[in-house]
């Protein structure tokens, strides 16, 4: 489901206009950045949880030349699938 059909279906389920959907929804995307930002993790109660998980430096292998290169420590998000989710993808 992309974007656009949320919003359509939370506008539909709400009884307002499309435009409206489409910023409450933006408004709610807005907010999950800013609690990754803020507290490197969001939590959605029985539903998911995203989280900013720290990566190792190692060593890689350019694609192309087969070169061994270092690839540095960064930062990476990892989302994970609660129950109430678990329970309708084991379905």
């Amino acid at each position: 489901m992309k974007k656009v059909d949320i919003e359509k279906l939370y506008a539909e389920k709400r009884s307002i206009s499309k435009k409206e959907a489409e910023e409450q929804f933006d408004t709610f995307l807005d907010i999950i950045e800013d609690g990754l930002k803020q507290d490197d993790f969001v939590d959605i109660t029985k539903r998911f949880r995203i989280e900013v998980v720290p990566t190792k430096a190692r060593k890689g292998r350019h694609p192309q030349t087969g070169e061994e290169i270092d690839i540095p420590a960064g930062r990476k998000y990892k989302w994970t699938a609660l129950k109430r989710l678990q329970s309708i993808i084991g379905k």
